[in-house]
């Protein structure tokens, strides 16, 4: 499974690739802004699943995620929004695919990307 994980803050970008990593059958992309992950979203081919910090430089991560719902050709693809906030029913109207709350918990990760799996 190919998993781009958009995080702005390196050691929280660091500790979700460990985790997601300790499966086997998991590449991960890392981006640090919207814009660098729209960008990879376009050029790089078998993305599965998109783990999208909400609190992003530059653009907001639901910024992102309108964006992604509104290009054809990614209209399809799974994302999971990750915030400290609570607004997970905003970001599910908008079309995130699910949320996970921040400190991120290891076994919610797994169960949310393990949804996703082909």
């Amino acid at each position: 499974m190919k998993t781009l994980l958009v995080e702005d803050r390196s050691g929280q970008a660091r500790l979700i690739h460990k985790i997601i990593l300790k499966d086997d059958a998991h590449e991960v992309l890392i981006c640090k802004d919207a814009f660098e992950a729209f960008a990879a979203l376009r050029a790089i081919s078998g993305i599965d699943v998109v783990i999208l910090d909400n609190d992003l430089p530059y653009a907001q991560g639901m910024d992102l995620l309108q964006k992604i719902r509104d290009t054809k050709d990614l209209v399809e693809l799974k994302v999971v929004m990750s915030t400290a906030d609570e607004e997970f029913d905003s970001f599910k109207t908008l079309g995130a695919d699910d949320c996970i709350h921040k400190p991120l918990d290891k076994n919610e990760l797994f169960r949310v990307l393990n949804n996703y799996k082909s």
